[in-house]
């Protein structure tokens, strides 16, 4: 009975050592990203099949680095990945980079959101190509952008060829 206060007393002192939760912690350094997948007509993702990829397959916004693929993500490596904290909201146009020589204007449309924490989060809420409305799904929590792209586009030649 006579340790019953000492006992309290660590009790009290470990769990006061112990940082609150705090509800925008989830927020804090938290990077928005969202996907591209890029497909031909027939359904075969590009990525996945060595015709696009890593170093080559980049998303700019003028002369801004906004997307590439991450090879070593398990996860993600056959999506272009959207990078969105920074983005310029200003300019809707985007150059997708399939090859060293070969390029795409996509237009994609994002919102923003200011959480209660002061945190900007992105959403996306448009994307077309070609004058076409490009589907958005969400898988996971991520918004991943289909894009399909015609066989006369498709890299043919070796030298667009990428292998993981």
């Amino acid at each position: 009975m006579k340790l019953l206060p000492l006992y309290a007393l660590i009790i009290f002192s470990l769990t006061s050592c112990f940082p609150k939760d705090d509800e925008c912690d989830i927020y804090r350094n938290n990077i928005e990203l969202s996907f591209i997948e890029i497909t031909d007509a027939s359904g075969n993702n590009l990525i996945a099949n060595g015709t696009y990829g890593y170093p080559d397959l980049t998303l700019t916004n003028g002369d801004v680095l906004v997307g590439r693929v991450f090879p070593d993500d398990f996860s993600f490596r056959n999506l272009l990945t959207i990078i969105e904290d920074g983005l310029d909201l200003r300019d809707n146009t985007y150059e997708l980079n399939l090859s060293s020589n070969k390029s795409l204007k996509l237009n994609l449309v994002f919102s923003t959101y200011i959480s209660k924490c002061n945190t900007k989060l992105y959403a996306v809420e448009d994307a077309t190509w070609d004058d076409k409305l490009l589907p958005i799904s969400v898988v996971d929590g991520y918004q991943v952008i289909g894009l399909t792209i015609p066989s006369d586009t498709v890299a043919t030649d070796s030298s667009n060829t990428n292998t993981f």
